[in-house]
């Protein structure tokens, strides 16, 4: 898949099963958002991908890279568990579109809980349409989640908004 990194077994399953890591593939790998590459490149020791100056391109080519990854590590601290909602589309066909992850707790079994809450990302300086974010708090409640908007300044700094 276009903007997804490949692990294959049997390193994919402890990725998958224990970490909560990558979407599952046909023959038993993983497919890798690049937020959750480096988290298993950070923590598991999983190494970048192979081409020179890969972190570089990524970054460049998507301006919310950088506070997709950063909002990921902080909001896994501590043993939480946090899955980008494009590897969520199945279980969870109608999350709202500004929804970036699912967060479980880390006493959950995130493939059998519904999850604890819903993270938005979003910098500092971007532009807030409060209704439309009203309707999301919304649409994240009505699932049965609360809403966490993870706000990030320029000094990749992180703040939680529950």
């Amino acid at each position: 898949m276009d903007g997804l990194w490949y692990i294959p077994s049997p390193l994919s399953q402890r990725l998958h099963q224990k970490s909560a890591l990558g979407q599952l593939t046909a023959d038993g790998g993983i497919l890798l958002t690049i937020e959750e590459v480096m988290f298993s490149h950070w923590y598991r020791h999983v190494p970048l991908p192979g081409q020179s100056g890969w972190l570089d391109d990524q970054l460049s080519s998507d301006g919310s890279v950088l506070s997709h990854v950063i909002v990921m590590d902080v909001m896994r601290n501590g043993g939480e568990l946090v899955v980008p909602a494009c590897h969520l589309e199945e279980r969870f066909p109608s999350l709202p579109n500004a929804t970036w992850a699912v967060r479980w707790q880390r006493h959950e079994s995130w493939k059998k809980h519904k999850g604890f809450s819903q993270i938005r990302v979003q910098r500092t300086h971007d532009s807030i349409d409060w209704n439309e974010l009203q309707q999301w708090v919304v649409a994240v409640l009505e699932h049965g989640h609360l809403p966490e908007l993870c706000v990030m300044d320029d000094e990749m700094d992180v703040t939680v908004y529950k």
